[in-house]
């Protein structure tokens, strides 16, 4: 949540709109539909961040995302 908040004021301050894409990262560890539609929200970013996590859940997802970008 404190990241969506810090995102939400730095908006603010730069006078811009923002539009958060949550992506669970799992889904981006096996190819199918949720795979490529994830992917596709990804591909129509401009910008990305992969946080930090807790344990090895969806781990391999965020370095796809990580290789990609």
């Amino acid at each position: 949540m404190s990241l969506q908040k810090a995102l939400d004021h730095a908006a603010i301050h730069c006078g811009r709109k923002i539009k958060i894409n949550w992506i669970d990262s799992e889904g981006l560890e096996t190819k199918g539909e949720v795979y490529d539609a994830s992917f596709e929200k990804i591909k129509n970013s401009h910008g990305v961040i992969v946080p930090g996590g807790f344990g090895i859940r969806g781990a391999e997802g965020k370095m796809e995302v990580i290789k990609y970008c």
